[in-house]
């Protein structure tokens, strides 16, 4: 793996001045992972890179590198350090497959279980297409060429620092205003600032109540009064 300055741009290759005899030629399928439209959507003229050679005396007197090589092999040590540290990792969703998703982390191919894509069940992971997420690796094997990571725990964590500033400032006694997310036989769950807190059917009135419905619907906005934290 050297390092090397972009020279020139073509639509389906880039010249890079790498200090060598001749400039180094980086063809569209070498240049990242998943493969771009045209060259200019990944690097411009400028641009710093480290690539791998493939091929040093090449008939044609180019240099023949790789960029999208060279992100494999320092993709490995990047994600070997963020799952021995627990730090996330951004990927990009390139397709729902079968089971979960085909992410591009570090210039490499990874796996989302569809268990790990949310907290919650999403029937079509197509909605996952196209984004950027911060996601947790939980498993690597180098020799295997697999990357498993998660979005679930990272949206896990977030849910629970969330909730322990919402509960720090939440004291007995306190009148503040929710959302009802959902009804139960014993009363209703109602969000207040990111966390759920529950109003018993016998605290929804004055007078007796049969079922929560009879008070209040989803998406309604109440007043509550805090009773115990």
């Amino acid at each position: 793996i050297v390092k090397g300055k972009v020279v020139r741009v073509r639509e389906d290759e880039v010249f890079v001045d790498i200090g060598y005899k001749a400039e180094g030629v980086i063809p569209l399928s070498e240049l990242a992972y998943p493969q771009p439209a045209a060259a200019g959507d990944i690097v411009r003229e400028g641009d710093e890179l480290e690539v791998l050679v493939l091929d040093d005396d090449s008939a044609d007197g180019a240099v023949k590198l790789s960029k999208v090589r060279a992100d494999a092999q320092l993709a490995w040590d990047k994600l070997a350090v963020a799952l021995e540290g627990k730090q996330p990792v951004e990927g990009k969703v390139i397709e729902a497959v079968k089971g979960g998703l085909s992410v591009s982390v570090f210039g490499v191919r990874g796996f989302v279980p569809a268990s790990q894509a949310d907290v919650r069940y999403v029937e079509d992971l197509k909605v996952f297409e196209g984004q950027t997420f911060s996601l947790l690796p939980i498993e690597i094997d180098r020799d295997k060429k697999r990357v498993v990571l998660s979005r679930r725990a990272i949206l896990d964590e977030e849910r629970r620092q969330r909730e322990a500033e919402v509960i720090a400032g939440i004291q007995p006694g306190q009148k503040i205003r929710g959302t009802v997310r959902r009804l139960a036989d014993f009363g209703a769950f109602v969000d207040v600032g990111g966390i759920d807190g529950l109003i018993h059917i016998s605290d929804l009135a004055w007078e007796r109540v049969k079922t929560p419905s009879d008070v209040v619907n989803v998406g309604d906005e109440v007043d509550v009064t805090v009773l115990k934290v």
